[in-house]
């Protein structure tokens, strides 16, 4: 009897075990793990190819309940009773040194991991950026957050040795971007020669990032290689902050104990900031990623710089604010929205900064970096030939916005939210037939007060005229188109094709906002620029 009683409180305790964590799975649309310091797996949606199942796999590892609480109790538990790190996350290098534990971090060290198609292809998406933004005469850096172990290799455990013939990530990558002249830093030699004076990665805290004595050179570099390309921007001077060391007592992410002092650049004069919040929760981003928009009336010059940033950069406000009187970092998983960002804000610079560590890592989920191509800004045309054709415009969504009734077909009046900081239009431009062809060459411009804004281009497309078809939580998120569709017949019964456009503007003066939206078509195959219909502004 005795027993049975044991086997029922067992089976009852195992069946707990497994239904209480699933019961407490966490559902929510994004979810942080301070412990990781990384975004948890959102839900991959319904699918039932070989990726999708495996993300099903990594969704249910992440959610289950009750994890945080027991990886802590686990990793806690080891380190006091074995000296070690229980999780993957650490590992103790040499003099005390703590580095990542990673599979791919370790290989990447012995140089097992250098990836030249991936790096290939990350060089050719830089590229197309840069020609990009050159096009739009905006300076453009890439920046590399450089991991621990290439700054202090003499520190990694010594039982993991290197294949020394083998070229490492960081030089592979930076022969590439020298050979696609693409501007760009990558502190290795620098940071040899700093790091004989400053400790730029602490010994133990926060093992996966520079400190903020790493994280000044590295700005002072982007900044210098902006001004190179003509940006009127000081670079940043050190002696505009205070240096302190902080006291850190557990190591970040587990409860570990540590005792280090680390180095903190403060601003002697902090700004005033305001955030846009409007445009920070409507903007369109990739699901569990973020952008922060943070505006000084009283900044050094009136410019605005775009960062697309990984983790090296996350928090690095102080280190723009002052300068910048508009800072905008955005997640570098959104590495296809580059055109669409500098539509919305019209920056004078743009950094592009990646981890190392992501060349191993989570870069591999990017598998359209070599497909990333970008729509010709208009100025990128010269001599164009003006001519006459007959175009419709359709509204088919808008977002802060809403189309009057009556409007006639070749304007259209839109009462725009002037209450938002900015709006989005979409729809179709039905072209007429002696357009009809290959409409690969076939560009949409928006004219607003003297700017030109792409609003036909191609991101998440692959290669072929499309649309940005995606638009804030409510509305419906339509599929990228990857040719116009064929539309309505003309009189002599041939089909005519629609050109779909997506149009995202930012209200700066909203007592601006009434006036004309000109819209014009560039055929590059004859050096042709049409005006097809107008957009009248309303409050």
């Amino acid at each position: 009897m005795k027993k049975k009683w044991m086997d029922l409180v067992f089976t009852i305790a195992f069946m707990l075990m497994i239904t209480v964590p699933l019961l407490m799975l966490n559902t929510a649309p994004e979810v942080e793990s301070i412990q990781e310091n990384r975004m948890l797996t959102s839900w991959p949606g319904i699918g039932f190819n070989r990726e999708i199942n495996e993300w099903y796999g990594h969704y249910f590892e992440d959610r289950i309940g009750l994890r945080s609480q027991a990886v802590t109790a686990y990793t806690s538990l080891t380190y006091h009773i074995f000296g070690e790190f229980a999780e993957d996350m650490h590992m103790f290098g040499t003099d005390g040194y703590v580095f990542p534990a990673d599979e791919g971090y370790i290989e990447a060290y012995q140089r097992l991991r250098t990836d030249e198609e991936l790096i290939g292809n990350f060089t050719k998406y830089l590229k197309r950026t840069k020609v990009y933004l050159q096009q739009r005469e905006i300076p453009f850096v890439f920046l590399a957050g450089l991991d621990k172990k290439t700054v202090y290799p003499e520190y990694m455990p010594s039982s993991i040795h290197v294949q020394e013939d083998n070229e490492s990530i960081m030089e592979s990558l930076a022969a590439h971007l020298e050979r696609a002249d693409v501007p760009y830093v990558i502190p290795v030699e620098e940071y040899m020669r700093e790091k004989q004076t400053k400790q730029l990665y602490n010994r133990m805290y926060d093992c996966a990032h520079w400190n903020d004595l790493g994280r000044m050179t590295a700005i002072r570099m982007a900044d210098e290689k902006l001004a190179e390309q003509g940006l009127d921007m000081p670079v940043i001077d050190e002696t505009d902050y205070d240096l302190t060391y902080e006291q850190r007592d557990r190591l970040e992410f587990v409860e570990v104990p540590i005792d280090e002092q680390v180095p903190v650049y403060h601003l002697k004069k902090q700004p005033t900031l305001w955030d846009d919040y409007d445009l920070t929760a409507n903007a369109w981003l990739v699901e569990g990623t973020s952008i922060q928009y943070y505006s000084n009336s009283d900044a050094l010059k009136k410019k605005r710089i775009l960062i697309f940033h990984d983790s090296f950069l996350q928090d690095a406000k102080e280190f723009y604010c002052a300068r910048y009187s508009q800072v905008f970092f955005v997640s570098r998983q959104n590495y296809e929205c580059v055109q669409y960002y500098v539509n919305l804000i019209r920056p004078d610079a743009v950094i592009f900064e990646n981890a190392e560590r992501a060349f191993v890592d989570d870069l591999y989920a990017y598998t359209n970096l070599a497909n990333v191509w970008y729509e010709p800004p208009y100025e990128s045309f010269a001599d164009l030939t003006e001519a006459e054709a007959a175009f419709q415009i359709t509204l088919t969504a808008a977002e802060n916005a809403e189309e009057n009734d009556g409007s006639s077909t070749d304007e259209i009046r839109v009462k725009v939210d002037d209450a938002r900081s900015y709006f989005v239009l979409q729809g179709e431009v039905l072209l007429p037939q002696e357009l009809h062809g290959d409409l690969r060459g076939l560009h949409l411009y928006a004219k607003y007060k003297k700017r030109y804004y792409e609003i036909n281009y191609p991101a998440l497309t692959d290669g072929q005229p499309g649309v940005f078809a995606k638009l804030s939580e409510g509305q419906k998120n339509a599929a990228p188109e990857a040719l116009a569709q064929q539309g309505d017949a003309d009189q002599s019964g041939r089909m005519q094709d629609r050109l779909a456009f997506y149009m995202n503007m930012r209200i700066e003066n909203k007592k601006e906002i009434k006036g004309g939206v000109q819209m014009i078509l560039v055929d590059e195959s004859t050096h042709t620029e049409y005006v097809v219909g107008t957009l009248e502004l309303r409050q």
